[in-house]
């Protein structure tokens, strides 16, 4: 210990003020006002005949670039190089050429807003781990550096905290060990010297006799913005509740054999993941289908027996993983889940649990969904898919009356996670502390179970399956309110007869082209405005001729509407026929009923009034979903008196 401790020291005395340390501009260090540097940097474009510093000054206090105070300094910009918004300049010079391609896809993701990072900072997160000190990349050091900080930091931490039971240094022992390392493999010689630190005092006023060296150490104020990190200006620690999650990052850098690239900063990929684009292989209904997903985590897919429903539901859950991994040729991958409906379910306790008191003691007993919610939390950057087969064959308002209305509870919160009321309430009984234990073995969320209750996580998508016949249930209007409604209708007898007839073949699904990124329509408006008051306008033209009606539309409609069209405009559908599968899906599976019923206020027939309606909104297409639908509920309504969205 000794050895190693006074080999620090004898570092830290031969230490210069500059080069021996990790180096950051004396300048702004937030990373939302350093993107909207580089926006800065953007728009002067290397302008001839104007100097940077000149544009600096004269947009900084705009709103379009940050609103900064108007003795914010252009020498800020620097630390763009820092954080992998810009490549560091051969010249020194400011260029625009220098800007990187993590800038222009997070700008791209933010929609040119950098005050909405706030709702990614998973990816701020990211950003900061795969930063690299490579002193062959810059003539700034005087010693050699090849080092990821913010991730040798954790490391430090977690050692510290594993030894003294506290994830937490000081920023003077940050600045004097931690950011003097210059490799990885130095940790313990760290964790050694600050263990003698507190314990030695001789030893620690040695130490403090180099502090004045080290005092532009700035990566500490950097690491302010990690999500993960309590940072002050006295310390630097772990957030408890992150302390797993941070073990689980360094075991898996250390796996991988530690990033060896300045490059990696400027690459886009942690950013593309939040970005959905479609594959191109995919056809028009996979699509539709990924885009209802997307709009609401409870879709209902309709259709003759046979033609594959629960089929493509587990193998969208195997399009989640990599082409090469188990998972993904399971038979049952971790994040499937088929639950059969049973025809006497007429309440939750089947399917979630109930409180079961034989025996004298209280006692939960847990159902497949619920156990399957728990494996969803314990997974949150997979998707997991819950198929309900036979949806109908019991009566779904019954047996699933807390999910749909425990569904209806979801809202972004400014962490830009969706949240939900829990969908088993904490009790203070024993059989509830019980129920958590048996359920998992993740002390955080046993924890969050027991202070919040069990909650739905925002990466369980429910996905139902549901015949129409004599042996099924009609569906209420409480349920298709609450679900986007999908038919599977198309047969090809042709299709599906060679060994790879598989519709996401080659294709591996970003979570963020299935799980919802919104719930309400105030979640998005301003960023898709006129979209959404071009739609606003022609949901009011098919919403008049419903008024006086009980198949009018209200807000949650029109929440799911807006955000349905923008998430077809993802994959470059024109608004139109966003719109046109929209109706399809959540206005007209809601009309049913005999001539009598199916009315205007007026008293004439419904269905024209509304054909003519939908037409004029999403014009005349010979392959318009709603309109062919319209044609043929009025056909059953002429043959049959009864009209009905299903086939």
């Amino acid at each position: 210990m000794s050895n190693l401790t006074n080999n620090k020291l004898s570092k830290l005395q031969a230490l210069q003020t500059q080069g021996g340390f990790w180096y950051i501009t004396k300048q702004n260090l937030v990373f939302r006002d350093l993107c909207f540097m580089a926006k800065i940097l953007e728009a002067w474009n290397d302008r001839v005949g104007e100097s940077y510093e000149s544009f600096f000054n004269n947009h900084k206090t705009l709103e379009e670039y940050g609103s900064f105070p108007a003795l914010a300094a252009h020498r800020a910009t620097k630390n763009c190089d820092y954080i992998g918004l810009t490549r560091t300049p051969v010249n020194g010079k400011y260029s625009a050429k220098n800007l990187s391609q993590f800038y222009f896809s997070l700008k791209k993701l933010c929609k040119g807003n950098f005050d909405n990072l706030i709702k990614y900072s998973t990816i701020i997160n990211k950003q900061l781990e795969r930063m690299y000190i490579d002193s062959d990349t810059t003539n700034q050091y005087t010693v050699s550096f090849k080092i990821s900080p913010i991730m040798f930091l954790f490391k430090i931490l977690l050692l510290i905290g594993d030894v003294t039971k506290n994830y937490c240094i000081t920023t003077s022992e940050f600045k004097l060990f931690v950011a003097t390392a210059q490799e990885w493999n130095d940790y313990f010689e760290v964790v050694e010297s600050i263990i003698r630190y507190r314990a030695d005092r001789a030893y620690q006023l040695q130490c403090d006799a180099n502090k004045s060296k080290v005092a532009d150490v700035r990566y500490n104020i950097l690491a302010q913005n990690h999500s993960q990190l309590d940072v002050t200006e006295s310390k630097i620690a772990i957030k408890t509740e992150e302390i797993r999650a941070i073990r689980k990052k360094v075991a898996e850098y250390e796996l991988k054999d530690h990033i060896n690239s300045v490059e990696d900063m400027y690459s886009a990929d942690i950013v593309s993941s939040f970005l959905p684009s479609s594959p191109a292989s995919l056809s028009a209904f996979h699509l539709s289908l990924l885009a209802a997903l997307r709009t609401k985590p409870f879709v209902l897919l309709a259709g003759i027996s046979g033609t594959g429903k629960s089929r493509i539901v587990r193998k969208l859950a195997q399009a989640c993983w990599e082409i090469e991994s188990n998972e993904r040729n399971a038979q049952v991958p971790e994040n499937f889940c088929m639950v059969q409906v049973k025809p006497n379910w007429h309440d939750s306790s089947e399917l979630i649990g109930y409180v079961s008191r034989i025996g004298g003691e209280s006692e939960y007993i847990a159902g497949d969904f619920l156990r399957f919610v728990v494996k969803a939390w314990e997974n949150p950057d997979v998707p997991h898919f819950l198929c309900l087969d036979e949806m109908n064959l019991a009566p779904v308002e019954q047996y699933f009356a807390e999910y749909l209305s425990i569904v209806e509870s979801r809202r972004l919160h400014p962490d830009g996670k969706i949240h939900t009321d829990p969908i088993v309430k904490k009790v203070a009984e024993t059989w509830y502390h019980t129920l958590v234990n048996s359920l998992t073995d993740n002390e955080l969320l046993c924890t969050q179970f027991l202070t919040e209750g069990i909650a739905l996580p925002p990466n369980l998508l429910v996905v139902g399956t549901v015949n129409m016949d004599e042996t099924t249930y009609t569906f209420s209007r409480k349920v298709l309110d609450r679900a986007m409604v999908i038919e599977m209708n198309e047969v090809n007898l042709s299709g599906g007869l060679s060994l790879d007839a598989d519709e996401f073949s080659g294709v591996t699904l970003q979570y963020s082209l299935i799980v919802p990124q919104f719930v309400e329509a105030k979640d998005f408006y301003a960023e898709h405005q006129e979209t959404c008051d071009q739609v606003i306008e022609n949901l009011n033209v098919v919403n008049n001729v419903l008024d006086g009606t009980p198949f009018k539309i209200a807000y949650r409609t029109r929440n799911e509407i807006l955000l349905y069209v923008v998430n077809r405009i993802i994959d470059e559908v024109p608004q139109n026929q966003a719109l046109d599968e929209a109706i399809n899906m959540k206005i007209l599976s809601r009309i049913e009923g005999d001539k009598n019923k199916v009315i205007t206020k007026n008293g004439e027939p419904l269905l024209p009034k509304l054909f003519d309606a939908v037409k004029l909104v999403v014009g005349d297409t010979e392959n318009s979903p709603s309109l062919q639908k319209l044609e043929e509920m009025k056909q059953k309504l002429a043959n049959q008196y009864y009209c009905t969205y299903w086939n």
